[in-house]
């Protein structure tokens, strides 16, 4: 994302701007134009990569119409974030395991503070059901619950990108989760050699 700036002096002033007058941290200039009838330069700042940014500008080759170079201007910070959140879900159950467990408690996470609806269609299970989902906290966290239907693999996974975080970038989808269920009790059958002719169940 690129930002569109504006220098603005206050007074007439004559001169050109360029690209060697900004004292920039992690970001790029251009697009730089003026001034016009009320002294103001435009530019467009564009920044590098996430983290800090900061642009100042240094323009002594600005002057007023009495020959009065400029001091430096205030400083502009800011964090630019373009790397999206990461959904990740965790269930208290290990993936690949089997369990008898027919409600588990699940998490979503995205390392960062989140925030949006996180809703049942936002989730793609087989042979389960999601409910009571509920979040997020201040650290980016929802809960859910997930129920089982039948004995065999269950298997769970999201794509939520109306998630966004605090840039406003869009969530990536959550690697799918599985595990197997099993809750049927095993019943011992006895076999005996040779089998006795009057033998019965």
């Amino acid at each position: 994302m690129s930002f569109f700036g504006s220098v603005a002096f206050g007074e007439t002033v004559t001169g050109t701007l360029l690209s060697s007058d900004f004292k920039l941290t992690n970001a790029t200039v251009s697009d730089i134009s003026g001034p016009n009838a009320t002294g103001n330069y435009s530019f467009t700042l564009t920044p590098v990569a996430d983290g800090k940014v900061s642009v100042e500008i240094i323009a002594s080759g600005i002057t007023d119409t009495a020959g009065n170079s400029f001091t430096p201007s205030n400083p502009i910070t800011f964090k630019a974030d373009y790397t999206p959140p990461a959904a990740v879900i965790s269930l208290n159950v290990v993936a690949g395991s089997v369990t008898n467990a027919n409600k588990l408690n699940g998490k979503v996470t995205f390392g960062e503070p989140v925030k949006g609806n996180l809703s049942v269609n936002d989730f793609t299970v087989v042979n389960a059901t999601v409910s009571n989902i509920s979040g997020p906290d201040a650290n980016g966290i929802y809960t859910f619950n997930l129920n089982p239907t039948a004995n065999g693999l269950v298997a769970v996974s999201l794509n939520a990108p109306s998630i966004t975080d605090l840039a406003g970038n869009s969530a990536t989808p959550a690697s799918p989760f599985d595990f197997t269920f099993d809750n049927s009790s095993a019943t011992p059958t006895i076999f005996l050699n040779p089998v006795p002719n009057n033998a019965s169940n």
